[in-house]
């Protein structure tokens, strides 16, 4: 179960929310956080893409299950991305409680220890990581496969050719051990990608 997220200066916009979405477009994942109006009081809980991991409660025998959050991903983010699309495929269900909050500061550990520069580098390896790992449908892996020189193209025009070359070069150092958990798990799946996209909204 995933709560509100709030800044602890809660004059500024929030930029993670807690009601998290994704899509899988033109070959990649794209994540985000929706913004949820101030002083929405339905108490009613909603599918989340996603629980984050500084602010959820989760079954700990279903987390031990899955195997709690992946290595692949070390130091960090995306592992939560990650243990959330497991727990769907297993068809389970991550919910965000709108009456639950948390108080976060954005990157307040990781931002000040390690930089944003690495921090950005770090969730660029992983979110190829993610899909190598968790994508199982055959056409949205042609699709993913097919992209990638667009997907390369719109980072390097972004981010520069040093940033995306470096972030994918450091993801297939990784690819051995993500087919690995890849294979791992599929016979575990009752749910597939399609429909996790579906029910997740």
């Amino acid at each position: 179960m995933a709560s509100q997220i709030f800044f602890p200066d809660r004059n500024k916009r929030r930029q993670e929310t807690g009601l998290t979405r994704g899509e899988f477009e033109s070959g990649f994942f794209r994540f985000w956080h929706e913004d949820i109006p101030d002083g929405d009081g339905t108490s009613s809980a909603v599918p989340v893409f996603w629980a984050g991991g500084g602010s959820c409660a989760m079954d700990l025998r279903k987390a031990r299950s899955i195997g709690g959050f992946d290595s692949l991903y070390d130091p960090f983010y995306v592992e939560d991305t990650d243990i959330s699309w497991q727990a769907w495929k297993r068809g389970w269900k991550c919910l965000l409680g709108p009456q639950s909050h948390v108080v976060h500061q954005h990157r307040g550990t990781s931002r000040p220890r390690f930089g944003d520069d690495f921090v950005d580098r770090m969730i660029r390896r992983n979110q190829f990581l993610f899909v190598w790992k968790n994508v199982t449908d055959l056409a949205m892996t042609l699709e993913h496969l097919v992209a990638l020189p667009w997907i390369h193209g719109s980072a390097i025009i972004q981010h520069g050719v040093r940033f995306e070359v470096g972030c994918y070069v450091r993801a297939l150092v990784r690819l051995p051990l993500a087919v690995w958990r890849r294979a791992s798990n599929l016979s575990r799946y009752v749910v597939s990608d399609r429909d996790v996209m579906m029910r997740a909204q």
